[in-house]
């Protein structure tokens, strides 16, 4: 360790001199706060040295996690002659942590980082993987918390060391996705479940889960990567791998949706995702970065570009291969990461397209993508991005992502992509040049889009407006059914059934039904929905029950029902239909596209992904094709088009598609 600066003036004689970095001596070099001991008469004062250390050393130190919250820095922290502003949240932190007796090594990015110094930024956050995997552990700082803190504390205690008891096996690693598996409770461990929300104050939980720390993308790093965690909420503490346990078993409890007014707490999610992407790396850590993207796309950083950087020391791209540079645009940095993640699959065109960057606002009509009408002009690319590059800083994508796993479109073949036009050659090549905005892909063209009808402005509508809506939709299909040519009234029917719900096979619908749905299912489900139309001041969970259903008395007396049917196929509607339209093809086809979809946009399959995609010349001198986005095309998502030809002759069929 190398000193920084020696100490040789008393506290109380330091003038008041702003810090200034030095650079750091060695490529692997870091900074670690030597935190010095709290002093009566000093216990407010944080009081430290900043010493120069190497990783290849393998330094004794703890890091810290804790969010940045707002960019203001009230409190100060004394560097030997010289002091350094920091936030509230930090300065509370390093109190938290600060012995009585001992000095402390300490690493925390807003110190050890010089934040002024974009090169240095840059190579530091190429190291932080290197530095939370080295620390002997993490100590995770979510505030200071209060008197409701203490009461979560104390049930995320009881859950945690007696999940056991909740049919959670505490030492089960295999199960990467335990809340999926609530269905190996025994009748005994469900019964237990279901005296929760009897016995215990949730109330409390909604603040905690909703703590700024869950909502962190960098935190899903930082505790992937610990060797030991554990979690500082005021003068409560208690380790990662309790809370994970107690949140399976809470989710348990609600994934039997035994209760109409049982939930998951607000932004529980976070929480899912970071566990979840834990265990996944534990199991293999060549994970695709893709896949944590789409996972945590709803996680916070104030810097776009830390969407990828937060990402890649976990996912199976090279640091190399993309480092760290602060001084790159977002798009640049995108597209790149675009090009990446394609060399190992042709899916990220399904998390790209037009589609998935409109909000429905005015900035929209701003950028060219709708006009005032409300209608997709795409008269420019938004954010000087290709279309099949996906925009991450869209948190939130408009649509939500159709596949699951269910179809199965056109993934019998092989994909090819490549920045040249391609004859022949390995299944996936891609160059990577940043200038290159156009690649090209194996495609075939399906059919063109005549005519399309949805929901209308995207604004959350009540359930009689809604169930109007999807009423006027089934009454242009049908109108246009009649125009395509005669069809039996029951086939017509059983397309639309299946259509308005995508089949019932994607992922949201699997959500709310948790059983694959079969025609006979979407027939009555449709049925029942064109039959009872609801009153615009139905409560949301008036549905909750079923009418004339008696309820199940558990042993402790707890009268508890099912989701019932009616609800869970309007949930499941809307989802599908949010930001979507109905569609109808030149030959009669009908499906569901994006809702800046037009008449004359192409469906195509491209080859080795699972679901179609909508596609759009490109205006004026622009070579090439705009991808809207992925849709739904009735009776061709399982593979029918290999039903229908022989392999060689589908072979045939492929043609070279420029996306631009």
């Amino acid at each position: 360790m190398t000193r920084i600066e020696d100490q040789n003036t008393p506290r109380l004689c330091w003038p008041e001199l702003p810090y200034v970095y030095k650079p750091l001596l060695y490529s692997d070099s870091i900074r670690l706060i030597k935190l010095e001991p709290r002093e009566s008469g000093f216990s407010d004062q944080l009081t430290c040295e900043l010493l120069d250390v190497r990783l290849s050393e393998t330094p004794d130190f703890e890091a810290i996690s804790y969010a940045w919250e707002a960019a203001v820095f009230p409190d100060t922290l004394h560097i030997l002659k010289e002091f350094l502003k920091i936030t509230s949240s930090l300065a509370s932190a390093l109190r938290k942590f600060q012995d009585s007796n001992e000095p402390r090594l300490l690493w925390a990015d807003a110190v050890c980082i010089n934040q002024s110094d974009v090169p240095e930024r840059s190579s530091q956050v190429a190291l932080m993987h290197q530095i939370y995997g080295n620390a002997k552990q993490v100590l995770v700082w979510l505030g200071p918390g209060d008197e409701r803190t203490g009461n979560v504390f104390s049930l995320l205690e009881r859950f945690g060391t007696a999940s056991s008891n909740y049919g959670v096996d505490p030492l089960d690693l295999k199960d990467r996705l335990p809340w999926i598996a609530a269905k190996k409770a025994t009748p005994a461990q469900t019964e237990l479940l279901d005296q929760i929300p009897q016995k215990y104050d949730l109330s409390g939980m909604d603040e905690f889960y909703s703590l700024p720390w869950f909502r962190r993308l960098w935190v899903v790093q930082e505790i992937t990567l610990a060797r030991h965690i554990v979690l500082h909420c005021g003068g409560f503490e208690t380790l990662w791998t309790i809370l994970v346990r107690a949140a399976i078993v809470q989710y348990r409890c609600v994934w039997r949706a035994t209760l109409s007014n049982l939930r998951l707490p607000k932004n529980f999610d976070a929480t899912i995702a970071i566990e979840t992407a834990r265990r996944t790396y534990a199991v293999n850590s060549n994970q695709p970065l893709f896949g944590y993207l789409k996972a945590l796309r709803l996680s916070l950083c104030s810097n776009d570009l830390d969407r990828i950087y937060s990402l890649l020391a976990i996912s199976r791209i090279p640091v190399s291969d993309l480092p760290p540079d602060y001084t790159k645009s977002v798009e640049d940095v995108y597209v790149t990461a675009a090009q990446l993640m394609l060399r190992n699959s042709v899916t990220v065109l399904q998390w790209a397209g037009c589609a998935n960057r409109i909000r429905g606002d005015e900035k929209d009509i701003e950028s060219g993508f709708v006009n005032s009408d409300g209608e997709s002009g795409l008269g420019q690319l938004c954010d000087r991005m290709p279309s099949w590059a996906p925009d991450w800083r869209r948190r939130q994508n408009a649509l939500i992502g159709l596949d699951g796993g269910a179809y199965q479109a056109a993934s019998k073949s092989t994909p090819l992509l490549s920045t040249d036009p391609f004859i022949k050659g390995p299944p996936i090549v891609l160059d990577i040049d940043p200038s290159k905005t156009t690649i090209y892909t194996k495609a075939m063209s399906v059919s063109c889009i005549v005519s399309i009808k949805g929901l209308g402005p995207r604004v959350i509508l009540n359930d009689k407006d809604f169930h109007e809506r999807v009423i006027e939709i089934k009454a242009h299909y049908d109108l246009w059914m009649e125009k395509v040519g005669p069809k039996p009234v029951d086939d017509q029917l059983k397309m639309f059934a299946c259509t308005i719900l995508a089949g019932g096979q994607a992922g949201g619908t699997r959500y709310y039904f948790r059983e694959t749905l079969s025609t006979p299912d979407l027939l009555r489900l449709w049925q029942d929905f064109e039959a009872t139309p609801l009153a615009a001041s139905t409560p949301s969970f008036a549905p909750f029950q079923r009418v004339g259903a008696k309820p199940r008395i558990t042993d402790s007396g707890v009268e508890v029902f099912a989701l019932s049917e009616s609800y869970a196929y309007r949930m499941a509607l809307r989802q599908i239909l949010q930001a979507r339209n109905l569609f109808v093809t030149t030959d009669g086809q009908v499906g569901l596209a994006p809702d800046i979809s037009r008449p004359g946009d192409c469906v195509v399959l491209v080859a080795g992904l699972s679901v179609p995609l909508v596609v759009r010349p490109a205006r004026g001198n622009e070579a090439g094709l705009h991808l809207i986005g992925e849709c739904y095309l009735y009776g061709l998502m399982h593979g029918e088009i290999y039903n229908q030809s022989k392999s060689e002759d589908v072979e045939s069929l492929w043609r070279c598609m420029p996306l631009v």
